[in-house]
């Protein structure tokens, strides 16, 4: 498991990018967290594993750590 935060997010489209402590940006849509009621927030530290899509790595299996947050 990973961990970053939240570095951008579209809120309209869903989708959002996740900065990784290694500085590495993936990216992320709504739908790979695993707690649906979760809201990203940019700022929001995460904990995350990637993933390989027809489209390269993202960020999936998506959960918000609540105890580092803004």
């Amino acid at each position: 498991m990973l961990s970053g935060k939240i570095d951008s997010y579209d809120q309209y489209h869903g989708f959002g990018y996740i900065k990784g402590d290694n500085g590495e940006k993936l990216f992320f849509h709504v739908s790979g967290l695993l707690n649906h009621n979760d809201v990203p927030k940019v700022g929001k530290m995460v904990n995350f594993v990637v993933a390989y899509g027809a489209r390269g790595p993202q960020a999936a299996k998506i959960t918000l750590n609540n105890h580092n947050s803004l």
